[in-house]
């Protein structure tokens, strides 16, 4: 494929690989270059030419060439370090990091794959904006630059594999202005150790994931378990998915197919403690205030035919159900069920 290579006076700045498109190219320059004027001239990559060429058939390891990235420090073909990170779009801010350290190999390009190793991000601080036409704020940006041509498809899908993410100390804003009114939801504190393989099925291992959501409140000591989305089914598998908060802990096994006519759901809870006034509090409501569940859920069908099965404990009372919940043409929903209620004391009832 055809590499573009460009340089300042400084050094190398931009290696575009053959997926990069000749536009985006241009643009990537006239973003962080734009007061330079681009003259095309092969002389001064003689040397970046010669070493890449001996990189790629394996007799190179380390590159000896003069860099222009700012506050970048490592090997443009093995790791880089980069301080003090800011993304701006049109309207505003979109991203900024104190560190971001990634470590890759570039070989298994030629394989049609992307290998990162290691990647680090500390102090991430995203804000993202949803506009009201739908479109999100990092769209002004980037969107431009990652639509390439209609060409023919190879045989073998790109692939992108990340053996380990790790996030620190960072804050995500998300806000919705679809909603009315606008929905704002405030992520911080953010520790995340993930792994992510992607061709046309995204996988992620999340090994630890926690956070505080600012509103609705909520705080998640720890979350990991697996993900994997088909893109071509579009099929969502949750895998063992742990999770646990100050003071309520489940695992969840969940399936949601998208591809029929009408989305097909599955859902397998195994509830080990879920805090009443922890739920209610994420859903801002004053009742329940107390109580904690133990026991399991299932669910599985369509939103117009959902089949259920409950085993759970509240306080010495227990229930036991199984039936069907259906949604008329008229949106008017129906129950029927049969179980059994032990126990039964409504004078602890968390009301």
């Amino acid at each position: 494929g055809l590499f573009r290579l460009a340089a300042s006076e400084s050094g190398l700045c931009y290696l575009a690989f053959p997926k990069h498109t000749e536009a985006s190219f241009y643009n990537w320059i006239k973003q962080w270059y734009p007061d330079h004027e681009v003259q095309e001239n092969q002389a001064p990559f003689v040397q970046v030419i010669e070493q890449l060429k001996s990189y790629f058939a394996g007799e190179l390891q380390e590159f000896d060439l003069q860099l222009d990235f700012g506050e970048v420090t490592g090997n443009l073909f093995i790791g880089l370090t980069v301080d003090d990170v800011q993304l701006k779009g049109p309207t505003g801010p979109i991203l900024s990091a104190g560190r971001i350290s990634v470590r890759y190999h570039l070989p298994m390009l030629l394989q049609r794959k992307l290998v990162v190793n290691h990647l680090s991000i500390e102090r991430l601080h995203l804000d993202l904006t949803r506009k009201e036409d739908g479109t999100w704020n990092i769209s002004d940006f980037i969107g431009s630059e990652i639509q390439e041509p209609d060409r023919p498809r190879s045989g073998k899908p790109f692939g992108i594999l990340v053996k380990t993410l790790l996030m620190s100390s960072s804050t995500v804003n998300i806000e919705d202005t679809t909603e009315r009114p606008t929905q704002r939801y405030l992520f911080e504190g953010i520790q995340l150790d993930i792994g992510l393989e992607s061709t046309s099925v995204l996988m992620a291992d999340i090994r630890h994931l926690a956070f505080r959501l600012k509103q609705p409140q909520l705080v998640v000591k720890g979350l990991k378990g697996g993900v994997h989305y088909d893109l071509n089914d579009n099929h969502l598998k949750l895998d063992g998915l742990s999770i646990e908060t100050d003071q309520s802990q489940l695992i969840l096994n969940a399936q949601l197919q998208r591809d029929k006519p009408v989305p097909e759901f599955t859902l397998d809870a195994n509830i080990a403690a879920l805090s009443l006034a922890e739920l209610g509090h994420w859903l801002s409501i004053p009742e329940p205030n107390r109580g904690r569940i133990i026991g399991k859920v299932y669910l599985n069908g369509t939103p117009n035919h959902m089949s259920h099965r409950l085993s759970l404990e509240m306080d010495g009372q227990t229930l036991t159900a199984e039936g069907v919940l259906k949604r008329d043409d008229d949106h008017d929903f129906g129950l029927v069920t049969n179980g059994k209620i032990r126990h039964l004391n409504p004078a602890g009832w968390p009301l």
